[in-house]
């Protein structure tokens, strides 16, 4: 049997292909570190037990007599009293 070519050039392996820069750098960036996997697990445990109870704070505001306005506007400071609040958390706790 003869084996024609018609032009087809196979695909590089990857042993054939030259080191990319940027691709050595996201492998860097997305190693896992196995030391700190407990720790990611139970923050992500943590962190989906909040954010089920979010809808049923609302709930809570209301029933303690809350308008949805006011219920609305205590979440929307939430985040941007933790963006404060936690570097100075953590600022304190290093002195």
């Amino acid at each position: 049997m003869e084996n024609k070519d018609n032009g087809h050039v196979p695909d590089p392996t990857m042993a054939e292909l030259k080191p990319n820069h940027s691709r050595l750098i996201w492998r860097h960036r997305l190693r896992l570190n196995r030391r700190l996997l407990t720790l990611k697990f139970l923050i992500f445990l943590m962190n989906g037990a909040t954010n089920v109870l979010y809808p049923f704070f609302i709930i809570h505001c209301l029933s303690m007599g809350l308008t949805l306005t006011e219920s609305g506007i205590v979440f929307a400071l939430i985040p941007v009293f933790g963006s404060f609040g936690n570097p100075l958390a953590g600022f304190l706790a290093d002195k």
